[in-house]
This record gives structure tokens, C-alpha cells and sequence, in this order.
């Protein structure tokens, strides 16, 4: 199976930041944002603020995030 990796940004006043996901299929920006879990964003709100989804490959997730901080989505 190959996973795909997507890197999420939320744009904060001060300072945003971003979360990682991986799904088993491409998955457009629609379908990433509303399987992110809402516990999975620093405020319920931020899910609002999300300004880029990226594509990025599975070596920079893992360089870029632990293992442990990957949200797998469905």
C-alpha cells in the first residue's frame, strides 16, 4: 500500500502551525480537513485557519514528524 502524506497548516495571528496526516489514497483538501479528528488541532477553531495542504513525501514526514505525531486518516 502506499500511504500519501499531507502537510497541514494553520495560519494564527502570531504564529500558526502545522499537523501531518497520511491516508492510503490521494484525498483532496475537502475530504483532508474533515477527517482530521477535531482533537487532533491545538483549538476546534483552528480547523477554520487551515491556509495550505501540501503533499509531501514520506521521508520529509517522518524527518519533519515523529512517527507518533502522524494522524492516520480513514
Amino acid at each position: 500500500v502506499i500511504m500519501k502524506y499531507y502537510d497541514v497548516h494553520i495560519e494564527l495571528p502570531r504564529e500558526g502551525y502545522s499537523i501531518c496526516v497520511s491516508a492510503q489514497k490521494e484525498l483532496t483538501d475537502d475530504e483532508i480537513i474533515n477527517l482530521i479528528p477535531k482533537n487532533k488541532f491545538e483549538e476546534v477553531e483552528d480547523r477554520q485557519l487551515i491556509d495550505s495542504i501540501e503533499e509531501i513525501t514520506e521521508k520529509q514526514a517522518f524527518e519533519w514528524y515523529s512517527k507518533s505525531r502522524i494522524i492516520k486518516l480513514n
